[in-house]
């Protein structure tokens, strides 16, 4: 037997990059665990499993009786929105991987009923997905296409995720059928290429259905992207200097479109037809743009300051709830391509973060836009591009529009997919942590793991092996960039890490009842950022290893508020040596306000500020004035 810690040479590392360096998980090979469970529960009491409840639009998303044509293609007032089929598709993705990564009865039954319309109607000369119309009838290719249908072709791309997840986990033939029909018609291709998401689900449906005509399509689609998208091509020079522009003067000035979540999603599909064609230029644009978006707009809860569009990060800007989940997916597959554990770090970020924070404790009320700091007054969305304050509140169901409820439900599911993936020379990779089990079937036969941890509210993770085959095969393991000491033991016997490109790797032929005990110290840290929005104000942003740590203001509910609103001046120095408080875990997780770690630094006062995590916070200051 042979144990070393060692790391891929730069030409294996370089066509790794180029092949995609980690490849994921079947749906339902990682199930979620302690902490993840319960608000996987969470997710199924509430929204998730009770969309049907929200909304009439949510009632017949996808249904056999709601065949929307003309007015009711786009977005409108309530009854000539398309709603229902952008909420469908959001949630439909979520519904099918988290009913299987859960095991569900309840989760599995309701998916296979919601699908079952496009299933057993689709047919070979529908409109995308949309099975009551016909493309041999150039009137309804002229609808389908024509300006007010726009929404449509928006979500045609992202119906590919349901429906191929669905495939997987059944093994339905419908469903893969349904994928064929619905994207190898290269009239279609052309016309869609640079909408946003067709050339993502495109690459992904040749991928699932290995098709010579999808894969004919999906280049088509690629070159047109290309030729036509902002975001195919690196930022240019002078964009930092127009971050102030807001959408209401976006078309006065000719600027590009700044929307959030097309931008992740535009990103998405730039990426994946990289990956299609080999074309560096496109995997370089991307990761130009993030490069950009990172030193400029991105907030301290790990996504990009998207109040409808992106601009200058800040206390007061907001982070729309559908960017929680299309930006995470988007930095998921950029972990996957580039194998740098960079990546693995923000989606972590992001999830201990800005995730708990866009929807209530119970799964059942969730806000528009969530602020760094946040006082629940009246006038707080004045700063930001659409300015109404009730989309700054937690409602219950009628959060209009309703995208963001729809897409909240792919937030967990997708983190719990990324846990794990499978590396190319037949190993595996935990690419983000939290208590979870994981099989996968390797080369030289089935490995499973369990992941045992209260990460990250501990600092230790330990994966004990549960099965692997009789040959020698890698694991990765992903080592936090903000971790200084990170430490790692093998069946109690320290291990030389020497981690590059974010993660160690072991090599070994590995036994059931494996233990390797990865320790990563966590320690309060401080960062001086400037809020560009209010003059250039110098504000601290305190972390406590990947979670953002937040003042939480004593309040009624969600909403309101008690007693005085004014933001606590914090004393930096106070940080590094503060008070770290820990406690049990509760015996069911739901990001409660009384969490177990706290941090106790100094207002200027020299007066103790006790912090706690912010997703665990409503009412909140996150971004410290200092002065």
């Amino acid at each position: 037997m042979r144990t070393t810690t060692c790391v891929m040479g730069l030409a294996a590392v370089m066509a790794a990059f180029a092949a995609n360096a980690f490849t994921s998980a079947p749906v339902g090979a990682i199930r979620p665990k302690g902490w993840l469970l319960d608000r996987a529960r969470a997710a199924r009491d509430g929204y998730t499993g009770h969309m049907d409840g929200v909304s009439h639009h949510f009632r017949r998303a996808w249904s056999a009786d709601w065949k929307p044509r003309g007015v009711y293609l786009n977005w409108g007032n309530d009854e000539k929105g398309s709603w229902s089929s952008e909420g469908g598709t959001y949630w439909f993705d979520g519904l099918v991987h988290l009913a299987w990564q859960m095991d569900d009865p309840y989760l599995k039954d309701l998916a296979k009923k919601r699908l079952e319309p496009v299933l057993s109607n689709m047919h070979s000369n529908a409109v995308g997905m949309l099975w009551w119309m016909d493309r041999r009838d150039p009137k309804q290719m002229e609808e389908f296409f024509g300006p007010g249908a726009w929404q449509s072709r928006w979500v045609h791309g992202m119906r590919e995720r349901a429906i191929a997840a669905f495939y997987e986990v059944t093994g339905d033939a419908r469903a893969r059928q349904a994928i064929e029909w619905a994207f190898s018609n290269e009239e279609i291709a052309r016309r869609m290429g640079g909408s946003a998401t067709f050339e993502s689900g495109c690459v992904d449906a040749a991928r699932v259905t290995g098709s010579a005509r999808i894969r004919a399509c999906a280049e088509i689609a690629a070159k047109m992207l290309k030729e036509t998208s902002q975001y195919a091509k690196p930022p240019a020079p002078w964009l930092p200097e127009t971050l102030w522009t807001r959408r209401r003067a976006q078309n006065a000035l000719k600027m590009p479109t700044r929307h959030g979540v097309f931008c992740a999603e535009q990103l998405l599909s730039v990426w994946r037809a990289w990956q299609l064609t080999g074309d560096t230029s496109l995997r370089d644009a991307v990761l130009a743009w993030y490069a950009f978006l990172d030193k400029n707009c991105r907030q301290p809860y790990g996504l990009t300051m998207m109040d409808e569009e992106w601009g200058w990060s800040g206390a007061k800007r907001g982070t729309e709830t559908c960017d929680v989940a299309a930006e995470t997916f988007t930095r998921i597959n950029i972990l996957a391509g580039t194998g740098d554990g960079k990546w693995g770090d923000d989606v972590e970020r992001v999830q201990f973060n800005a995730a708990p924070a866009c929807v209530s404790r119970d799964f059942k009320r969730h806000v528009y836009f969530q602020q760094p700091n946040r006082a629940g007054l009246p006038g707080e969305a004045a700063a930001m591009s659409c300015p109404y304050d009730s989309q700054c509140e937690y409602r219950e169901s009628k959060q209009w529009p309703l995208c963001c409820v729809a897409a909240l439900n792919k937030v967990l599911p997708n983190y719990i997919q990324a846990m794990w993936m499978k590396t190319e020379d037949g190993g595996v990779a935990a690419t983000a942590y939290g208590p979870c089990t994981f099989e996968a079937k390797l080369k030289s036969g089935r490995a499973a793991f369990t992941e045992k941890t209260e990460y990250p509210f501990s600092e230790t993770v330990e994966i004990v092996v549960d099965d692997a085959p009789a040959a020698e095969f890698p694991l990765l393991a992903r080592v936090p960039g903000w971790c200084g000491s990170p430490r790692m033991e093998l069946n109690g016997k320290p291990l030389e890490m020497k981690p590059e490109r974010g993660f160690a790797r072991i090599v070994r032929v590995w036994k059931k009842g494996d233990v390797l005990r990865l320790t990563f110290p966590m320690k309060p840290s401080v960062e001086i950022v400037r809020d560009m929005n209010d003059m250039g104000r110098r504000r601290a942003v305190v972390s406590f290893g990947p979670l953002l740590m937040a003042y939480a203001y004593p309040a009624k509910d969600d909403n309101t508020i008690i007693g005085n609103a004014a933001e606590p001046v914090l004393d930096p120095a106070s940080v590094p040596g503060a008070q770290v408080v820990r406690k049990a875990m509760p015996a069911v997780w739901d990001w409660p306000l009384d969490a177990p770690v706290k941090v106790v630094a100094k207002d200027s006062a020299g007066r103790p500020l006790e912090l706690v995590p912010y997703g665990c916070t409503k009412l909140r200051v996150s971004m410290f004035p200092v002065e």
